[in-house]
């Protein structure tokens, strides 16, 4: 499998490509280390919102916390993804080139999640009711070829302009 300018290939020939998705809460440095170790070849951090980046808290310090990008970089154990959401496009953009500053390999720009209380926030699918946001954000800061996030236009709910 090839994403941008890096190869995947799975731990052993009989296991599938495996990856860790960005996990709400406890996706942090140690536990997606682990799971590098283990074979995850793309290795998610916590679904970040954009308006979380900058700020000084502990959260925010707890979810940027790439700590294990470096031995990513180094070894090429696994890729780093980072995946963000919000309603605001200049803080997506600045975001995703924080992202990128801090050493994720992949930037996730999440314009498909549909969990009520992120949609409340005029955040994640309900971008879709802007057909324009995805490429106005993508076509801003394209950190690296193909890595920002697009459903399949396929999918239920998602605007059939976004796919474009």
């Amino acid at each position: 499998m090839q994403i941008g300018p890096y190869a995947l290939t799975p731990l052993r020939a009989d296991l599938p490509i495996l990856t860790l998705a960005p996990m709400a809460g406890v996706g942090n440095w140690v536990y997606r280390l682990i799971c590098a170790k283990l074979g995850a070849r793309i290795v998610g951090v916590e679904f970040i919102n954009c308006r979380n980046i900058g700020t000084t808290s502990r959260k925010s310090e707890w979810q940027l916390n790439f700590s294990d990008a470096a031995i990513y970089e180094e070894t090429g154990l696994s890729l780093l993804a980072a995946q963000i959401y919000g309603n605001d496009i200049e803080l997506i953009a600045a975001g995703a080139r924080e992202f990128e500053r801090r050493g994720a390999q992949i930037v996730d720009i999440n314009f498909g999640c549909s969990v009520p209380q992120i949609l409340r926030r005029g955040s994640g699918a309900a971008q879709g009711h802007d057909s324009t946001a995805p490429r106005r954000t993508t076509r801003r800061d394209r950190p690296r070829e193909g890595d920002q996030h697009a459903r399949d236009p396929g999918e239920r709910g998602h605007d059939a302009a976004m796919a474009r």
